[in-house]
């Protein structure tokens, strides 16, 4: 797959909102790269396997071709497995003064991701969409709203960017108070350009559009678990994207199960 992207040609507009998030995705990846998989990053993957659950709250921005998005809310992670997130999304057109505030919900679980949103007119008796096939925005139109969240809420599972191949940390980590707590604070990025993403990555870089490099800050606490992580990136379909995660109650009881089969209805 990461063949394919690289030789994606710099106008494509391919946007798959279907994840892939096969078994092998949940095994990180050691790769000798200099100072990748630094051993802060070593220990946070060791440390959210163990807790198996973790609870998040979260800001995206996100800017596509014409339009953009504020996303905010909160979520449910089996890292690894399956994500349960509740937002709000404040869309812009560019151009235009034209903004419109919507609510959803994201599930994504055994391979499906499952959207609710109120901008959805839904057919009788159903409650959320399945996402099953390739969506392809038109470059001479503003990016869909509807895009942003199934494709940005993906990179709340913290092994997606911290356990998929190498990852470079630059500097010595710092120390900083975050909520009352003592933490470290590693400055990362990941290079897709360089280093091909795996499996789950390189199906998330498809639908937002061949990104090239992903900065990463980590902050860490005292057992080396992530307690925020703030992204920055860039690529083609994906103008940019901005987003600090919020990381909390780890190994919480936290269960993320697809919605019934008789509110669900194909996209």
């Amino acid at each position: 797959m990461s063949g394919r992207v690289c030789k994606r040609q710099l106008g494509s507009f391919l946007v798959a909102l279907v994840p892939v998030l096969a078994a092998c995705g949940l095994v990180g990846t050691d790769h000798a790269h200099g100072s990748s998989r630094g051993s802060a990053v070593s220990t946070a993957v060791t440390q959210v396997k163990t807790a198996r659950t973790v609870r998040a709250s979260f800001t995206f921005l996100i800017k596509g071709n014409s339009s953009s998005a504020k996303i905010v809310g909160d979520a449910d992670i089996i890292p690894g497995t399956g994500i349960r997130a509740t937002y709000e999304q404040t869309s812009n057109y560019h151009m235009t003064d034209l903004a419109r505030d919507s609510t959803g919900a994201l599930v994504v679980t055994g391979g499906s991701t499952y959207l609710q949103w109120s901008e959805f007119k839904m057919p009788r008796g159903k409650k959320w969409f399945r996402l099953d096939r390739p969506w392809t925005p038109d470059p001479d139109k503003p990016t869909p709203a509807g895009w942003y969240a199934p494709t940005g809420l993906q990179l709340l599972d913290p092994l997606l960017l911290l356990a998929q191949g190498p990852v470079d940390e630059h500097g010595e980590p710092s120390p900083a108070t975050l909520n009352g707590a003592t933490t470290r604070v590693h400055k990362l990025d990941r290079n897709l350009g360089v280093d091909p993403p795996d499996q789950r990555l390189a199906a998330w870089n498809e639908q937002a559009g061949d990104v090239t490099s992903i900065d990463l800050t980590l902050w860490v606490d005292a057992q080396g678990r992530p307690v925020r992580l703030k992204i920055d990136t860039s690529g083609l379909t994906l103008t940019s994207l901005q987003a600090t995660i919020d990381y909390h109650d780890y190994g919480s009881s936290v269960t993320v199960t697809p919605p019934p089969a008789s509110k669900v209805t194909k996209v």
